[in-house]
């Protein structure tokens, strides 16, 4: 959030994106109906647009190449926890306190205001 993303984060994202869109395009006709239930239940409550495999794959295809490090950083600005966005844990731990996770997210924001955290290291993506 601090920094921004950079082009070479972008181009990675985008090629893993449309690699694994091209996998599920391939295996489309292996997929778990819940997968298509999870789809029709999003546009239900959501108004999620249902497109389909092959739709989608091509969508994505056209679409991404004209987005830029400067669009995904400025959007990403509306995803604070203060804003009720999701925060994903990824835990060793069977279970973990919600008491815990509000302690790393708010230590996260203290690093951040005191600027402790510094930019992304290239060779790190």
């Amino acid at each position: 959030r601090k920094d921004g993303f950079s082009e070479r984060e972008l181009r990675i994202a985008r090629v893993r994106l449309l690699a694994d869109l091209e996998t599920n395009y391939l295996e489309r006709d292996q997929a778990y109906s819940y997968d298509l239930r999870d789809e029709y239940i999003r546009h239900f409550l959501y108004g999620e647009f249902v497109s389909g495999q092959e739709h989608e794959a091509r969508l994505a295809s056209t679409l991404l190449p004209s987005l830029t490090a400067s669009e995904i950083t400025d959007y990403a600005k509306r995803y604070l926890p203060e804003n009720s966005c999701v925060v994903k844990a990824m835990e060793y731990k069977q279970t973990v306190a919600e008491a815990e996770l509000e302690a790393v997210v708010e230590g996260v924001r203290r690093a951040e205001a005191a600027g402790d955290v510094p930019p992304w290291e290239e060779e790190c993506v």
